[in-house]
């Protein structure tokens, strides 16, 4: 036996327990269970291999329910550990374009984003590094500090119309708190423009030899459109995306905000969903066509109900089903919506049911909807009603 094994064998503390290599680890984006994903050597760079292998092994896990993937490989090191082993001064051979080539071309393309309001607006760069991209920013007379944990950690006591973060949060260990403090920093009107590299079609193929998992440059968390989505969901944030850029807002109803989006090309495609025709009632889920004020409806009678099949658009999509009735409010009080066995959490209000997905590409896909179970109306003396009833939606015609 090599002297080094043996000396790791006997230092083990075989008092304290050790999570096994594959027990399930706790998402850290919603808390759901994360199940073992695959591993990769410490020394493994974007670039590939630049400092040959360590021999050191970091486990990467995978979200059951919104698809984030991690590492916990980092969880208990401080910011003198990251700085001595990781952003070091060998960091350079591991992205060498982070010292002036990736903040200058990040401000060449930002800049045709903010045109007609950049003169006036209050701009956050969150994880800015040494500022590059923040001075070009300046030098095209648009306003932009610097906050960075690490090299800038001067914390600003303000709001900004706009905050920007470019390849920042995958280095987070703790990726909520880093976007909530992103959060922190933006107006009620403002938005984030973030610059991520996310999660592959294939990923699931290509676990760990995928380019972008590289413990050697801080990459500790990937993001796919699913958890993106349920973390604005949980904020009350709008999610937008383009192959570049993501976009988080509250409200699109400032200038900026509009002309930003129009100009990262992010469109929000709307599709209003009705009760199917009285011919479709799979699983016997719809009750027969009925009239409120001269109009058809369908009162929903079990607790997932299919809405049939509805083409969506690739890119940014909002659902709408408008509600007529509910035979009490707890029936939509957490909604579910299931596209295509990917499942978003729905909000109730105004008289409408309404979730915002990311669609991979246009298609037509089956669509469900989960709500709390119906009740009879009979039985809690609402009238004679004695069938089980939900809600009430349009059928359209």
């Amino acid at each position: 036996m090599q002297s080094s094994i043996r000396a790791a064998l006997q230092a083990l503390d075989k008092d304290r327990p050790r999570p096994g290599l594959f027990t399930p680890r706790k998402c850290k984006m919603c808390g759901y269970e994360a199940e073992h994903f695959d591993y990769c050597d410490f020394n493994k760079a974007c670039n590939g291999y630049e400092f040959g292998r360590s021999g050191i092994l970091v486990q990467y896990f995978r979200c059951r329910a919104c698809e984030y993937i991690f590492t916990d490989f980092f969880d208990d090191w401080s910011s003198e550990d990251f700085s001595a082993f990781v952003y070091n001064s060998d960091y350079v051979k591991a992205d060498p374009d982070y010292t002036g080539l990736r903040p200058r071309q990040m401000a060449r393309s930002m800049a045709t984003v903010f045109s007609v309001t950049k003169n006036r607006l209050e701009c956050l760069d969150y994880g800015g590094g040494s500022g590059i991209f923040a001075e070009e920013m300046r030098s095209d007379r648009i306003g932009f500090q610097v906050y960075d944990p690490f090299s800038q950690p001067d914390r600003p006591d303000r709001k900004f119309d706009v905050v920007t973060a470019f390849e920042v949060v995958e280095h987070s260990p703790s990726p909520v708190a880093t976007f909530d403090e992103m959060l922190s920093f933006m107006e009620d009107d403002g938005c984030i423009i973030i610059s991520q590299s996310m999660q592959p079609d294939k990923i699931t193929e290509e676990r760990a030899n995928w380019w972008y998992v590289a413990p050697r440059n801080g990459h500790i968390g990937f993001f796919s459109d699913t958890t993106l989505q349920r973390y604005c969901e949980s904020r009350g944030l709008t999610y937008g995306r383009n192959d570049s850029y993501l976009l988080l807002y509250r409200t699109d109803n400032a200038l900026h905000v509009q002309e930003i989006k129009k100009n990262l090309g992010i469109a929000t495609y709307r599709t209003v969903l009705y009760a199917p025709r009285q011919s479709f009632n799979t699983f016997g889920e719809w009750h027969e066509v009925e009239e409120i004020d001269g109009r058809s409806y369908r009162w929903s009678s079990t607790h997932k109900i299919c809405l049939g099949h509805y083409r969506f658009n690739q890119g940014m999509n909002t659902i709408e089903i408008p509600v007529a009735a509910v035979i009490n409010d707890d029936i939509l009080k957490e909604c579910i919506i299931w596209i295509n066995a990917s499942f978003y959490r729905a909000t109730w209000q105004n008289g409408k049911i309404q979730a915002t997905f990311m669609n991979s590409e246009t298609r037509s896909v089956p669509v469900l909807i989960a709500t709390g179970k119906p009740i009879i109306p009979a039985e809690l003396g609402l009238n004679s009603d004695t069938r089980k009833l939900g809600f009430a939606v349009p059928t359209g015609d």
